[in-house]
């Protein structure tokens, strides 16, 4: 193997995530600072809040994957002089060492929960060996994401995180009475097994070389798919999902009708034609929620949700294909005004949101709550409001308003917690949570309503100076390429 090659490659990758490992190991000495100069009340909060940002480290990796996915980035990878297994495992190497901040982020909690304790031989293991057991089994994760995301589609693998969860539950429920009490023995059997045999000094050994092993397993496992997805991959020109008819030319008759039309039916064009396979597992499902059996019926409940909500929320995600493909400049160069075009998309988004709303409402049917005009109303405003946020989310938002927001957010809670100290500053949130759970009660329809509307037009004006402002950068700096 080319060693020098290889080292690049990794070189690479760590250069790529360079601002991602300044800005979370700054985030985690603040944390460690606060965590130990505060009083074990106060010194909690940042603790909690290193540890969020710990879950967040390994997005970094999977967004540059992403990134070079999309905009074919990974042709180049195809045509280095080295096989694709030492491609990724190089690529995977070198995110390893962007996650390394997860070390520091786990002490800040581990430090604000001993605080007031001795400090002896067992905490000292504790504080150095947690932490780098959880920087291995996220790393792990990000890995296993990072394969998958390579060699499949996300979008085609929506369906997966719940058939593993409701799969067992489905069989166990297909089986006989005497089937089931014969398998509920046999797993209280192997779970106290495992429990005694866990507390043991062998017990303990095996449990420290699983989690030793299970990063080494899953590196192996995904380098091998990591290949596999790199010698398959092929860069398609035609958006996250191919268009499997000729453009129609009813934008081009809704344009005497006036743009804000053209633009609403062009919008509409995109989400359902990248939606078709949602639509018909709709379907499905819904038939399913009818006919099914009770854990069918609990299966098929959430998913009939998650696809209704996916009708307007496919504008979303269409918005971020064309963001990230640079697609967005083709809607600059129309001859139309930036407020004319996200109005397009508000109404194409308020359109989808009547079948999304109609299956929703079948679903919470079947579960026994009738619909009421008030249900529907309410329901039709949430759903379009959380589709046009995420939307104007898409176009707006970056890596730096994303830092500054969330800074911000933790600096009004952090000086919040620091004036009212901890125990009045969780009464507070609870306090606070329960007025507006009652307030929203009360106020019915009419909450989300003039909620949806004031959103609606405060989100307008941000959605349509995102676009005007809009540059696409696709070799931005510090990609790698």
């Amino acid at each position: 193997m080319n060693w020098r090659a290889f080292g690049a490659l990794v070189r690479r990758e760590i250069r790529r995530g360079r601002r991602s490992i300044v800005s979370f190991t700054l985030v985690a000495a603040v944390a460690i600072s606060l965590a130990a100069l505060t009083t074990p009340e106060i010194a909690v909060l940042p603790g909690t809040l290193s540890i969020l940002a710990a879950m967040l480290v390994i997005f970094s990796p999977l967004g540059d994957l992403r990134n070079d996915k999309t905009l074919g980035h990974l042709e180049f990878d195809r045509v280095l002089p080295l096989s694709h297994r030492t491609i990724g495992a190089a690529r995977l190497l070198g995110a390893a060492v962007r996650t390394l901040p997860i070390v520091l982020l786990v002490p800040p909690l581990l430090i604000a929960l001993n605080r007031g304790h001795a400090v002896g031989l067992v905490t000292l293991m504790l504080l150095t060996a947690t932490p780098v057991a959880a920087w291995m089994l996220l790393t792990a994760a990000m890995w296993a994401l990072m394969a998958v995301n390579i060699r499949w589609n996300f979008r085609g693998l929506w369906w997966l995180p719940l058939t593993l969860v409701f799969g067992p539950r489905i069989l166990i429920s297909m089986l006989p009475p005497a089937a089931k009490d014969a398998l509920s023995d046999v797993a209280a059997r192997i779970g106290g097994a495992i429990i005694s045999f866990a507390s043991t000094a062998g017990g303990s050994a095996v449990a420290v070389a699983v989690v030793l092993a299970i990063p080494v397993a899953g590196f192996f496992t995904a380098v091998s798919l990591y290949a596999s997805g790199l010698e398959r991959y092929r860069y398609d020109d035609s958006a996250a999902v191919p268009m499997r008819t000729p453009p129609p030319r009813r934008e081009l008759g809704a344009i005497g009708r006036g743009p804000l039309l053209a633009v609403t039916r062009y919008c509409i064009r995109l989400a359902t034609e990248q939606s078709r396979r949602r639509l018909v597992l709709l379907v499905v499902f819904v038939a399913v929620l009818l006919f099914g059996s009770p854990v069918l019926k609990d299966y098929a409940r959430l998913y009939v949700r998650a696809l209704a909500a996916l009708i307007p929320g496919g504008i979303a995600l269409q918005l971020g294909s064309a963001r990230a493909r640079g697609y967005l400049e083709g809607m600059q160069q129309l001859p139309h005004p930036a407020m004319t075009i996200a109005g397009g998309y508000l109404f194409a988004i308020a359109i989808l949101a009547v079948p999304g709303t109609s299956v929703w409402v079948l679903a919470r049917a079947v579960t026994g709550e009738p619909p009421t005009v008030a249900n529907v109303l309410s329901l039709f405003a949430w759903l379009v409001m959380w589709s046009w946020l995420a939307s104007v989310a898409t176009v707006w938002l970056t890596s730096r308003r994303t830092w500054m927001i969330a800074s911000v957010s933790a600096l009004g809670l952090g000086g919040w917690a620091l004036y009212a100290r901890l125990d009045r500053f969780v009464h507070g949130i609870a306090t606070a949570a329960t007025s507006f759970n009652t307030f929203r009660l009360h106020a019915g329809a009419a909450f989300p309503i003039i909620l949806c509307l004031a959103l609606l037009a405060g989100a307008l004006p941000l959605f349509a100076r995102a676009l005007s402002e809009y540059e696409f950068r696709g070799g931005a700096k510090g990609s790698g390429y």
